[in-house]
């Protein structure tokens, strides 16, 4: 568990303490809301970095961010597929011209 989640659920636990019950949903769903809005900025700095700075990722960033990806459908990752290999075999063509 993250240390955001375990903030998170600390500040539910002590809503229900401190809050009448009406409130306690109003400010569940806040949490809800900032916890989702904290994981989305996590998982974009996340992108960011394994693009830009690979070597700087924590093996929990990089574990965290392996574990949310998802297959693409078969047509997706064939048009995918079929579109890198023409891209390689283009670049292949050019570097070969760049050096006759």
């Amino acid at each position: 568990m993250s240390y955001l989640e375990e903030m998170y659920g600390s500040i539910s636990r002590l809503a229900e303490h401190l809050f009448p019950q009406p409130y306690t949903g109003e400010l569940v769903e806040l949490c809800d809301a900032a916890l989702a809005r904290i994981h989305s900025q996590q998982a974009k700095i996340d992108e960011l970095m394994l693009e830009y700075c690979p070597g700087e990722m924590t093996p929990e960033q990089v574990e965290n961010y392996a574990k949310h990806q998802v297959v693409a459908n078969d047509a997706v990752a064939r048009a995918v597929t079929s579109t890198g290999k023409r891209l390689v075999r283009e670049m292949q063509i050019q570097v070969e011209a760049a050096h006759k």
